[in-house]
């Protein structure tokens, strides 16, 4: 793909639209005051003072505690019946609205993109990845092969004709799985044994989704699990991807088998913590931070301990996860993008948390059970806590909560710098506009803490091929880390030769007395010895 930008050569017009004196200076992310957050685990947090100038928060359809003493312990105060309080940070429990969108001030963020349902509507979903498989085949092999009901409710009927129902003993070598498209935590699903005992009336039943069930999973102790990780992405234009590098495990509650009387056991066949902790009498509540590994929620590290205890490479499973969710992205990239466009206000009001569901099967391979809209951010025990608070910490400051400038904007000019994206791509090539999206990406990957960037990455061309039009924001973030990249390996190599050099004069030191390094040897260039 051709490189449109080089940021080392890009410098401010002398003239042409846009003030570089009054403008880009002041409104620079550098510039720009963010509020600094902790982990609520964290001691420190409970000495933050109330915020002056005072900020706000507000919640809508959802009473996500986790988000509430959050940022209650930071200072913030809630909205309240006020209408004259303006929110600086908004948690929504569903989608977001256009006319909520269109109401947004340049300072105000929301935990949501427009269009999300491209990914966290099963049948959507389904669409999209399916879509960019039949375009680029094998690539994009990580979803189940799925039925959506109603659309392909002919299809199924005709295939469950020729479907044969294969065993081994007394254990399904295959079933399928229903899901509703749009419930969540375990709500309507179903495992069957054929196609043909599917239970769907297309003018009565709301919509669903049959999928094959994955039915070799990895087990551990004879239970299944799957792994619920969080995925972050804070721009769909760029697209910039993140990953808390922690995750939870959850597990079943009763060892898993394929025994067709046991299908309809959802102890055995779910992992969902919703569905599992009612099983009273065998649920193992995790007790403290500390008890990891043990009972039926792990944290992602304790099942890499596992994995590496057991001769398996968890780096291996990771970047093939990783890659499952970035291209799971990259599918509903257009549609996100074009909403973005549309219907958000200012560049950075926008960000969202998924929670993607991971079940690896006795081969290691990743399966994509589904994507979640607003994950639980709820905190039943000390290990939940840990991760989702902490998750909460680094995803507000990596998008930043900004401070309300004392005015409010002013002129078309400097509006036009907040709402840039909006005429995408004309502005595409302007220099000022490529110098403001590296100066934001650098200040994430400077405040991100536990989340690892996953796209743009250094390497993050192989993913050019899959985007429907050529995106030279993107291109833009990746020749960055490119050359991030080369820089830190350049400074590694200097480190390597001081150290070796270091080394080496002392060795002379004790062997011999001491010679002074000669004018050629002083002349040397570090790293070109």
């Amino acid at each position: 793909m051709k490189r449109l930008f080089d940021v080392k050569k890009i410098i401010l017009p002398k003239s042409g639209n846009l003030n570089p004196n009054k403008f880009i200076f002041e409104a620079a992310p550098s510039r720009t005051k963010f509020v600094k957050f902790r982990s609520l685990t964290s001691t420190e947090a409970a000495s933050i003072p109330r915020s002056k100038p005072p900020l706000y928060f507000t919640t809508s359809n959802t009473q996500c505690s986790l988000f509430i003493d959050f940022f209650r312990q930071h200072g913030f105060r809630p909205v309240g019946n006020n209408p004259n309080v303006k929110y600086n940070t908004i948690w929504i429990g569903g989608h977001v609205s256009e006319d909520q969108l269109a109401e947004m001030n340049v300072y105000q963020r929301v935990n949501h993109h427009p269009a999300s349902s491209n990914i966290t509507k099963k049948d959507k979903l389904v669409t999209n990845v399916s879509s960019m498989n039949a375009r680029f085949p094998g690539e994009f092999n990580f979803l189940p092969k799925t039925y959506r009901l109603p659309l392909d409710h002919n299809q199924m009927k005709k295939d469950a004709k020729t479907e044969v129902i294969a065993k081994d003993g007394d254990q399904l070598l295959n079933a399928w799985i229903i899901k509703p498209t749009t419930l969540s935590r375990g709500r309507g699903i179903q495992v069957i044994k054929s196609l043909s005992a599917v239970p769907y009336d297309p003018s009565k039943d709301s919509p669903k989704v049959v999928s094959r069930y994955v039915s070799n999973p990895y087990l551990i102790d004879g239970y299944k699990f799957d792994i619920r990780l969080y995925a972050v992405v804070t721009s769909v234009n760029p697209l910039r991807i993140y990953m808390n590098k922690e995750g939870l495990v959850r597990f079943s509650t009763e060892k898993y088998t394929m025994s067709e009387d046991e299908l309809e056991n959802s102890f055995r066949h779910l992992t969902n913590y919703s569905i599992n902790r009612t099983n009273t009498e065998k649920y193992m509540k995790n007790s403290s931070e500390e008890n990891d590994g043990v009972g039926h929620k792990w944290s992602l590290t304790a099942l890499k301990d596992y994995l590496f205890k057991n001769g398996i490479s968890p780096d291996k499973v990771m970047e093939d996860i990783e890659e499952v969710v970035v291209k799971t992205l990259i599918s509903a990239n257009k549609a996100m993008s074009d909403a973005f466009f549309k219907h958000v206000n200012y560049r950075q009001n926008c960000f969202e948390i998924y929670g993607f569901d991971i079940l690896l099967d006795d081969k290691l391979k990743p399966w994509l059970m589904e994507v979640n809209l607003s994950p639980s951010m709820g905190h039943a025990s000390p290990l939940d806590l840990k991760v989702k608070s902490t998750l909460m910490s680094d995803i507000y400051n990596a998008v930043g909560v900004r401070i309300p400038p004392e005015h409010p904007i002013a002129t078309s000019e400097e509006k036009l710098f907040e709402q840039f994206h909006k005429t995408y791509p004309e502005t595409a090539l302007n220099p000022n506009y490529a110098r403001v999206l590296t100066e934001e990406f650098r200040r994430e990957l400077s405040n991100k803490g536990n989340l690892k960037c996953l796209y743009p990455n250094w390497d993050s061309d192989k993913y050019g091929k899959f985007f429907e039009i050529e995106r030279p924001f993107n291109r833009l973030l990746i020749d960055y880390r490119i050359r991030e990249k080369s820089r830190l390996n350049f400074a590694q190599k200097q480190a390597d030769w001081i150290l070796a050099k270091t080394k080496e004069l002392g060795r002379e030191k004790t062997s011999s007395p001491q010679v002074p390094l000669s004018k050629t040897e002083m002349a040397t260039p570090i790293g070109n010895s």
